[in-house]
């Protein structure tokens, strides 16, 4: 098989996945409240405003939707880092940092990305206090 006739079975199978999904959907109750004024104007013999009488599309919802999105944990952590000078090597002063993160780890990582280092010097030693 050439790649045009697998891209195009590929899009098949999609298309028939979509449908498939679409049968499965149902009518939001503000439709049904729309249709049970829609048959008393009807008969009244008036159409709700700004709907089509014939042929009008009912709008559906999916019937098993999606679960919202559970917000996880948030880790937070500060560090101290010696700040030492490039010429020397020795200590000038210690500087904190803070950061949050899915983890731990990831939160002490971000802590020190944000300890603020001025030209001319370098952090180490940096611990989670």
């Amino acid at each position: 098989m050439n790649s045009i006739a697998i891209r195009r079975t590929s899009v098949l199978a999609l298309s028939a996945a979509i449908t498939a999904s679409l049968l499965t959907l149902a009518p939001t109750a503000a439709h049904a409240a729309d249709q049970d004024s829609a048959g008393a104007a009807g008969a009244a013999g008036a159409a709700p405003a700004g709907r089509a009488v014939s042929g009008e599309a009912a709008p559906f919802e999916l019937a098993a939707a999606a679960p919202a999105a559970k917000k996880g944990k948030v880790y937070r952590a500060t560090v101290r880092c010696d700040i030492v000078t490039n010429k020397g090597g020795h200590t000038v002063r210690k500087e904190t940092g803070k950061g949050k993160g899915k983890t731990k780890v990831a939160a002490v990582n971000d802590a020190k990305k944000n300890v603020k280092v001025p030209k001319g010097y370098y952090k180490r030693h940096c611990k989670e206090i």
